[in-house]
């Protein structure tokens, strides 16, 4: 029975277990969950008596799903919080061609940050992805902004076109350039038909695209909520460039009006704290990283294809060349009889004394025969004959 018991108890302590595991490794490979946001906004002491809701005002532009994190800053406890944005004015609505066509298409403007829309990569040379966005009625806009999913580069390049109020002519707004900021800024236009072409060498997940409509973003109002304690003051994270997860403490409601706090608007300043995404540890960000998963500091690229060579297949033979013991020579089995790292295939100086020095096999050689033929003297020779002397006196003995 008491064993019994003990199992109970095991698995309710299951849970609880695996989120503070989950939080520790966050800890662990992020040291700082604080460090993966670039912007924050600092909240001064709060005067009132008891814990209060308030609501901070966010003059940022913000992507749809974007992630919060609110810090008190005397305890440094990480605090509860929901964001808010409200729209005066419902902004047109968008509907996405993508070519190559892919099933998930859909999935960049569904205004989930969860989901993706993946374009493959070729087996030669750069990727290219068209994505076509028509409304149905004219948008004025300025802006587009990519969201990408975690640890994915950005495209190589961006070209942006879009069709005047009666879809023609095509007018260039963004001529292809390097990208390299997910928000891409051009001179005001309106229209209803926007082509955006993309370049890329690694795979590219978008997890939404957004045209920043300028009658919409004039007319919302965004804010965050949390329960605030008398006289603390706290930080405000957001702009984070991956994923989070940490555990924050019960909020309580605050949706409710009743007691609401409305504070002033804050100044956002670039996060001290910061430090950009780098998932292979090569010291280059994730978003600019021309292999992102593979450690490739010197970003050498002798091809030019966009992908780093650390992370290209130059012989074809199914292994990267970071990992390839022959990079140039197809050798899936990789083959490395001496052990020295190099496959057999293109091993031009084997690693073995013997290879090293191919005089040794000889001299071993000529020591054998030189052995072989004293030998074969000797026998040769006969035994030693026996003088009379010695077998008389052996006779007399």
């Amino acid at each position: 029975m008491k064993l019994f018991f003990r199992i109970i108890t095991l698995v309710l302590l299951l849970p609880i277990t695996f989120v503070h595991a989950e939080y520790a490794q966050n800890i662990q490979t992020q040291k700082d969950p604080l460090t993966t946001f670039q912007t924050v906004i600092t909240v001064p002491p709060i005067d009132v008596l008891v814990p209060t809701l308030v609501e901070v005002p966010i003059t940022d532009y913000v992507a749809t799903g974007e992630y919060f994190l609110v810090r008190e800053k005397e305890t440094g406890s990480l605090v509860g919080s929901n964001f808010f944005r409200q729209v005066s004015v419902e902004p047109v609505p968008l509907r996405v061609t993508t070519f190559p066509v892919v099933q998930s298409g859909s999935n960049l403007i569904d205004n989930k940050i969860n989901t993706y829309t993946e374009f493959p990569v070729p087996d030669e040379g750069q990727g290219y992805a068209q994505i076509i966005i028509d409304t149905p009625e004219p948008v004025t806009t300025a802006q587009l902004n990519l969201s990408l999913a975690q640890y994915v580069a950005l495209p190589l390049t961006v070209e942006i076109s879009v069709s005047d109020e009666n879809g023609l002519p095509l007018q260039t707004v963004v001529a292809k350039r390097k990208m390299d900021s997910a928000l891409v800024n051009f001179l005001e236009v309106t229209g209803r038909h926007f082509e955006i072409n993309l370049t890329y060498a690694q795979p590219l997940r978008i997890t939404e695209l957004n045209l920043v409509q300028k009658n919409v973003l004039t007319n919302t109002q965004q804010n965050i909520r949390f329960l605030a304690q008398p006289q603390m003051s706290y930080d405000i994270y957001f702009h984070a460039d991956q994923f989070v997860s940490v555990v924050v403490p019960e909020s309580g409601n605050l949706s409710s009006e009743e007691g609401l706090l409305s504070l002033p608007g804050y100044n956002a300043i670039p996060n001290y704290l910061y430090v950009p995404a780098d998932v292979d540890g090569d010291g280059v960000r994730d978003i600019i990283d021309n292999c992102v998963r593979v450690a490739n500091t010197d970003q050498t690229d002798i091809d030019r294809n966009g992908q780093g060579d650390a992370c290209d297949d130059f012989d074809r033979d199914g292994l990267l060349n970071s990992v390839d013991k022959c990079v140039n020579n197809p050798n899936y089995n990789q083959a490395d009889e001496d052990g020295d790292g190099i496959g057999d295939v293109c091993d031009t100086e084997e690693s073995r004394l013997t290879e090293r020095n191919p005089w040794i096999p000889w001299v071993g050689m000529g020591t054998a025969a030189f052995v072989i033929l004293v030998l074969f003297a000797l026998v040769a020779q006969g035994p030693k004959p026996v003088r009379e002397e010695e077998v008389v006196k052996e006779t007399q003995e």
